[in-house]
């Protein structure tokens, strides 16, 4: 029963390699100390090996530290590729195992990524559209940007969050912005970082209208991070635009 317990534990993890929240991540290692044995750490003098194999092929072995030992998390690099489609960790001999966490990581080009700057599914249909009257000017140039923020047939209320992507240098026009805020109840507040623009705002049917300016400070041929609407509480539900290429003379 504890075997079966941990495992269960050990699957639910959530994408940050913990369980949701504080409380039960605590509850979960609580359970963990509570079903470690004394007599294992005394094997080998506590020492324990890990097989890794990827594929079916064995890569490495990895030496363990010992059970009920306070020791920084082993990160250990697996290539992949189309063929490998199975990652094994194998404890050698007759010792409990530990906790592992697959992580993958890949990129995608933005010329295949879906960034259409909308997003559809059950209980939420957001809509972003992100453009700027110029994307080549000169240096202390205004340049006007134009962005649309809206959950499509006003599906739920709560709020939405907006990440403009920014090029390197953009001295942004706050006091735009700042009229703005004091003119529309829904747009609830802005902060200007380096690279974007993020604004909270208050759904509402028909969605919401901004216009912004900014001047580069110097020349560039670059990018924009890319900009994205989701909403506050549910960040994986987002309606993406891809970057905007400035060239800055």
């Amino acid at each position: 029963m504890i075997s079966k317990g941990t495992q269960f534990l050990l699957k639910n993890k959530d994408r940050y390699g913990v369980w949701y929240s504080t409380q039960t991540t605590i509850n979960v290692l609580d359970a963990f100390l509570a079903a470690i044995g004394n007599n294992e750490a005394k094997i080998n003098n506590g020492i324990r090996v890990a097989e890794i194999f990827a594929g079916g092929q064995k890569l490495k072995d990895v030496m363990l530290p010992p059970e009920n030992s306070l020791a920084f998390p082993l990160n250990i690099d697996v290539p992949t590729n189309s063929n490998i489609n199975r990652i094994e960790i194998k404890i050698v001999g007759n010792q409990s195992a530990t906790m592992a966490q697959v992580v993958q990581t890949h990129y995608v080009g933005w010329r295949d990524a879906e960034a259409g700057g909308r997003n559809e599914n059950q209980s939420r249909a957001l809509r972003l559209e992100y453009d700027c009257d110029k994307t080549a000017a000169k240096i202390a140039e205004d340049v006007t940007c134009k962005v649309e923020a809206e959950r499509i047939g006003f599906k739920g209320y709560g709020m939405l969050l907006a990440e403009i992507g920014l090029p390197p240098g953009a001295d942004v026009d706050r006091a735009a912005l700042e009229k703005i805020k004091e003119e529309n109840w829904n747009f609830s507040r802005y902060d200007v970082l380096p690279d974007r623009i993020i604004i909270y705002l208050w759904a509402q049917a028909g969605g919401t209208r901004i216009n912004f300016k900014f001047r580069p400070r110097y020349g560039i041929n670059a990018q924009t991070a890319p900009s994205i609407l989701y909403d506050y509480y549910n960040s994986e539900a987002q309606a993406t635009v891809a970057p905007l290429k400035f060239s800055i003379k």
